[in-house]
């Protein structure tokens, strides 16, 4: 018995050395759109000085945009935060920069709302990196059908002093680039408001996944 049991083991080593197992390939990438979602600091060019103004922009005003703390937690300058529990979101000193927010319920949960806020700021090195930390929040969080929310600086009206042509053209660029993004996790598509960058502005989304720019209920 025990020779059958060795020369089976033996034919079917024999067989899987001779088998070829296929191993899977990354997905090849052949939507020029996808293709541009790869790196934020290839897709948006400026020349470090531009760079350094846009980011000096980001604090140009030294009074804070809030009278008083809004409930919940506060989500600093170039970070994104998230919460499952009837905890709330907010952010403030929004000039050039750009609030994001994605908010609706667990998966397969409704009584279990979720939301991420993040705080977008243009710098020269971190974009990326700002983005994929906000998107890994929303993947994490597994909602059910994903609603989405921008806040964007108006590159007509209420600008900062010396916010030049080669500002604006990164501001718009970086709005596009976020809007593209936004729109590809999102359901449909992420609705957009429209603000001055003076004075600074506010963005949260309270405990009920009520969404608010300013002051000014947008969900």
């Amino acid at each position: 018995m025990r020779f059958f049991q060795n020369l089976s083991t033996l034919l079917l080593g024999a067989a899987l050395a001779g088998s070829v197992v296929a191993v899977p390939k990354p997905t090849e990438v052949d939507n020029p759109l996808v293709r541009r979602f790869q790196n934020l600091e290839e897709d948006i060019k400026a020349d470090h000085e531009t760079w350094v103004k846009y980011e000096a922009a980001a604090h140009a005003t030294s009074k804070r945009s809030l009278s008083k703390r809004l409930d919940g937690t506060e989500v600093a300058m170039g970070e994104s935060k998230s919460w499952n529990f009837p905890i709330g979101l907010w952010t403030q000193g929004l000039v050039p920069c750009i609030g994001l927010a994605v908010v609706d319920n667990k998966k397969g949960n409704p009584g279990t709302l979720v939301r991420v806020l993040g705080h977008f700021t243009a710098s020269e090195f971190n974009k990326e990196n700002q983005w994929q930390v906000f998107k890994g929040l929303v993947d994490a969080e597994d909602m059910e059908n994903k609603r989405g929310f921008m806040s964007v600086p108006d590159l007509n009206e209420g600008l900062v002093e010396g916010f030049d042509d080669k500002m604006k053209k990164v501001g718009k660029e970086i709005e596009d680039e976020l809007k593209d993004r936004m729109d590809s996790i999102v359901e449909g598509n992420a609705h957009v408001t429209r603000r001055h960058m003076i004075p600074a502005t506010t963005m949260n989304i309270d405990k009920d996944n009520n969404v608010f720019v300013n002051g000014q209920q947008v969900s």
